[in-house]
């Protein structure tokens, strides 16, 4: 690196030794690095006096933390001095269009886990479990669960429509054993009953209920079932209650071609879908149950032993908001 003698101040101007000095001037001025920065006075200087003035090029742009250079373009800087967040775009937090703006209430919901209605499984589809404000639990769509309305025969008749009351089963040495009613082979007019009450529990939903017969036979029977019958009538509180109406069975489950002796089957009703006047909670049904064993359909030449009586129903709560409503 060059070095600039001191000015020949003692010599005249326009002398040898002043246009020398002014040479050696020149080229020191010249030489790059040769002038460092702090001795220059910036007064009045314009960063327009600088050849290349690249913006990517100057240091200490960051918005932030080190790095932190954003440069906008045009588009962006429009999308920007457009104001309202909502007008913005490129913030969704999943998948396209997930767009998620929290009003203060809805902000105050997720902080402190309160929400109006929980909903948990396909809400789209409508097959979900809610949770209300309350905490009330409701089953929509085929979250809805079913149970049985288990009731257990008694003789409340008399005469010989009456079924006996013998044992089945022992424990092979003499024990006192366990009682079946026996539904018998009768004619007409002895054919064998039992009568009941039914009270739908405030989880029903107020959809078609399904009766269903648990029995054994006595003894096998090839190709042979039995028939048998509901007759009953409905109505919800404050209803009036009307005509009965009949319904038969011959089905079976399983559906064995041959009855097999003291083998557990079901016999099940078709269902009973309820009118407007008997789908609230706390409807009664008036029952009797017989075997239509006088019936030329009833082919079974044995007896049944009844097991139980059933009403398979749908539950859409795990029960009511209020005593006597849903």
């Amino acid at each position: 690196m060059p070095i600039l003698p001191p000015p020949p101040v003692n010599d005249q101007p326009g002398s040898f030794t002043w246009m020398e000095w002014y040479r050696q001037l020149r080229n020191y001025v010249s030489t790059s690095g040769s002038v460092p920065w702090y001795i220059i006075n910036f007064a009045g200087s314009n960063i327009t006096d600088i050849a290349s003035r690249a913006h990517n090029n100057l240091q200490g742009l960051q918005g932030g933390t080190s790095g932190e250079q954003y440069h906008l373009t045009a588009a962006q800087y429009s999308a920007l001095a457009a104001g309202p967040h909502n007008n913005l775009t490129g913030l969704q937090g999943g998948s396209s269009g997930q767009y998620y703006h929290l009003t203060n209430t809805n902000y105050t919901e997720v902080v402190n886990k309160e929400f109006p209605t929980l909903k948990v499984g396909d809400v789209s589809g409508g097959n979900y479990t809610s949770l209300d404000a309350t905490g009330f639990i409701t089953f929509n769509g085929t979250t809805t669960v079913w149970d049985d309305l288990r009731v257990e025969p008694n003789i409340k008749g008399t005469g010989t429509n009456d079924p006996t009351f013998t044992k089945w089963f022992d424990n092979g040495s003499g024990s006192r054993g366990v009682f079946l009613y026996n539904f018998t082979d009768a004619t007409t007019a002895s054919e064998k009953e039992v009568f009941f009450q039914v009270q739908l529990p405030p989880s029903w939903k107020g959809t078609t209920i399904y009766p269903h017969v648990h029995w054994i036979p006595l003894a096998a029977g090839v190709g042979q079932r039995p028939v048998w019958g509901l007759e009953y009538n409905w109505a919800d509180i404050g209803q009036v209650f009307g005509n009965t109406t009949i319904a038969y069975t011959t089905g079976l489950v399983p559906n064995d071609a041959n009855l097999v002796k003291y083998k557990h089957y079901i016999s099940p009703f078709a269902g009973i879908t309820p009118t407007t006047n008997q789908d609230e909670i706390s409807a009664i049904l008036m029952c009797r149950l017989f075997r239509y064993s006088g019936n030329a359909s009833d082919t079974y030449t044995n007896t049944c032993g009844l097991l139980y009586v059933d009403f398979h129903y749908e539950i859409d709560t795990l029960g009511s908001r209020t005593e006597f409503t849903k």
